[in-house]
């Protein structure tokens, strides 16, 4: 019977347990279907999202909506126009720009660059090269031609009669052409061919005209032909050639993608090509710049670990560094150069040093230290290091006096600040004086004071105290006196604005 039982249990808890997994199946079989359903609802909601960015972003980036062909044309044609107002224009914005490099001036550069006519026959170039113009190509290139020389002209003439011979930073600036210059350029014509397109005229062209720079590298090429300095004229040069070249290409990218009709049917072969010649000439003229940007690149990151080096290494007790100088070699060996005063450094410490040269990247890098005596064997400007150091105890003067002035003027404001806390708090006591005498004739004279007394709980508390003599006629008349002492006491409370005040009779 037992057996039977036990069999019977058996098969009831295998049916139990057959129920439970397709529960249990038909749970995760569910579970499985709203996963589905979820993931299917998160990708839709994900794609409606996406698709409602890529909406926003055509809405806002689009520049189609607004341009016009023809204003566009005629904008354009009328500045590439050079005769007249804009011939006297260029004139005019060369000496201006000629005077601001000459004189170091950034801001009468800037105002030379605002009345420059150059920009239009650039922009023109790449316009009519998108539509297949060639009539008003040629009719750019030749006004561009014209320009330039004029430009160089110009700015020759001014250098050569110019009594200020020595380059200024201005000038120098303009020689050594990076590849930020090239972005400059582009981002400088889209917005200039952007603005030109539209129906409504705007502001944008003079502050391209100021980003481009187009005049000073010219201005900078004269000063080169003046001076016979050949590095001026080929780096000037080449930096307008920089900007002419990618303003043009951003003139012409941007009148593509507008759609403008061209002028004349052009055929597929002959569009391929010129793309072609205008990818690779766009690639020649940006390989020098990437070069030298590279090259700029490689300096700055060599001076900023050498000045690293220098503040964390280069220190020893009673020294001084009163000059350093930066030798950056492309490819050859670079040095750094330290003029110190002071004691004279042991070989240990100098081998120390160049070997933790490794550890800021100047493997490639010589470290010389002149001192003393040495700084007059290399032939080294005394004058000059001796002004550095002058210069540097002066600063140092200067420093501590200006902390012991600060620490005097928180004194004396701290001073002040108690002095007017004190006065504040101060009794006027001949107003006072005057005020109790005409309220009470009966009062002789007073006497004011500051009483101080410790209570239970160790506080101290603060009384002030009037003290009256009486006129004799009053003196034996306590009642009275009593009176006009209480009196007198509630108006000094409100009179001094104190809490505690008490009134005590002399006679």
């Amino acid at each position: 019977m037992s057996d039977k039982k036990a069999s019977d249990s058996s098969k009831d808890n295998k049916n139990v347990g057959s129920k439970m997994d397709e529960k249990t199946q038909k749970s995760i079989e569910e579970i499985d279907k709203e996963t589905e359903k979820l993931k299917k609802r998160l990708n839709v909601s994900f794609l409606s999202f996406w698709k409602n960015i890529r909406k926003w972003l055509k809405y806002i980036l689009d520049i189609r909506e607004g341009s016009d062909a023809e204003k566009t044309r005629e904008a354009i044609i009328h500045d590439i126009e050079f005769r007249g107002a804009n011939v006297w224009s260029l004139i005019a914005s060369i000496i201006i720009a000629s005077i601001g490099l000459n004189m170091n001036s950034t801001a009468v550069v800037i105002g030379a660059m605002l009345i420059s006519p150059l920009m239009g026959p650039i922009i023109g170039i790449g316009y009519s090269i998108a539509i297949n113009d060639l009539t008003l190509l040629i009719k750019a290139i030749k006004n561009f031609a014209v320009m330039v020389i004029l430009s160089i002209i110009t700015s020759t003439l001014y250098f050569w009669a110019s009594p200020l011979s020595a380059p200024s930073a201005e000038l120098i600036g303009r020689t050594q052409p990076t590849l930020l210059d090239m972005f400059v350029a582009i981002f400088g014509g889209i917005a200039g061919i952007v603005s030109i397109s539209k129906s409504e005229r705007t502001n944008v062209i003079p502050g391209v005209a100021i980003a481009t720079a187009l005049i000073p590298p010219l201005c900078t090429s004269g000063y080169g032909i003046a001076t016979g300095n050949l590095s001026f004229f080929v780096g000037a040069s080449y930096l307008f050639l920089i900007n002419s070249v990618f303003i043009s290409l951003a003139s012409f990218g941007i009148i593509r993608y507008l759609r403008f009709p061209h002028r004349k049917h052009i055929d597929h072969k002959r569009a391929v090509k010129v793309r072609r010649v205008m990818i690779i000439f766009s690639i020649l003229v940006m390989i020098p710049s990437a070069y030298t940007f590279w090259g700029a690149i490689k300096k700055f990151n060599f001076e900023s670990q050498a000045n690293a080096f220098i503040k964390d290494v280069c220190i020893a007790p009673n020294t001084k560094i009163i000059k350093t100088e930066f030798s950056f070699k492309k490819d050859t060996v670079n040095y750094i150069d330290l003029y110190m005063i002071g004691s004279q450094l042991d070989t240990l410490t100098i081998s120390t040093w160049k070997t933790d040269m490794q550890n800021y990247k100047l493997e490639n890098t010589q470290l010389r230290i002149y001192q003393n005596t040495e700084i007059q064997q290399q032939n080294i400007a005394i004058d000059d290091l001796e002004r550095n150091v002058k210069t540097g105890i002066i600063e140092e003067l200067y420093q501590r006096n200006q902390q012991v002035l600060v620490n005097k003027d928180e004194r004396i404001n701290l001073l002040e600040n108690e002095l007017a806390k004190y006065k504040s708090s101060e009794i006027p006591f001949i107003r006072i004086d005057g005020e109790v005498k005409s309220l009470e004739p009966y009062v002789k004279s007073i006497a004011l004071g500051e009483n101080y007394f410790k209570t239970d709980s160790s506080r101290v508390d603060t009384v002030y105290s009037m003290l009256i003599k009486w006129d004799d006629k009053i003196k034996n008349n306590k009642t009275k006196k009593k009176e006009i002492g209480e009196k007198l006491a509630n108006w000094l409370k409100v009179r001094i604005n104190k809490d505690s005040v008490i009134v005590v009779n002399i006679n």
